[in-house]
């Protein structure tokens, strides 16, 4: 017990951050993130790297993805790609619902310019690897059958916030 304790400090509370993909954060440091989006935004996504090339003792680190870049691909005019009944929010479902792959924007939509003329691309990304490993981590409460997406605790209070506004 003492040996696993004493590896998992070292993985979540490395200097190196080496539970991090992008070597930013430890553990406490990703929780917190996380917290933070599913308040803001209703639901969290990461997905889990294989690392082997920057010297860590660890393969496993996770990549915390902006909610922003789950979409459904869009072609050159702004049209989805697929009009695949199963693909919904950018998450493609089997016949019984489960979510299989996810589609990541290489970029924010707000990272390109005026003066950029390259179309976005998006990457489909299984759920889980062939022989089960898991992926994608996507959290979020689900309210209602078939929902795709979290929907911020926020949404709530916008309403109350109007009802109680008084005008003058």
């Amino acid at each position: 017990q003492e040996e696993v304790e004493a590896k998992w400090e070292l993985y979540s509370d490395s200097p190196d951050c080496w539970i991090d993909a992008q070597r930013t954060n430890n553990f406490t440091g990703l929780v917190r993130m996380a917290v933070g989006i599913d308040l803001m935004g209703g639901e969290v996504l990461s997905a889990a790297e294989w690392i082997t090339d920057d010297g860590s003792p660890y393969s496993t680190a996770l990549q915390m993805v902006d909610l922003d870049r789950l979409s459904a691909p869009m072609d050159m005019n702004g049209w989805q790609q697929w009009s695949n009944p199963n693909q919904r929010a950018g998450i493609l479902y089997n016949s019984r619902g489960a979510p299989q792959s996810y589609f990541i924007r290489s970029a924010h939509p707000n990272d390109f310019g005026p003066m950029d003329f390259r179309l976005p691309d998006w990457k489909q990304i299984d759920k889980r690897k062939p022989w089960g490993r898991l992926q994608i981590i996507h959290l979020f409460e689900q309210l209602r059958p078939d929902q795709s997406r979290g929907i911020t605790e926020l949404a709530a209070s916008l309403s109350v916030m109007k009802k109680s506004h008084t005008w003058r």
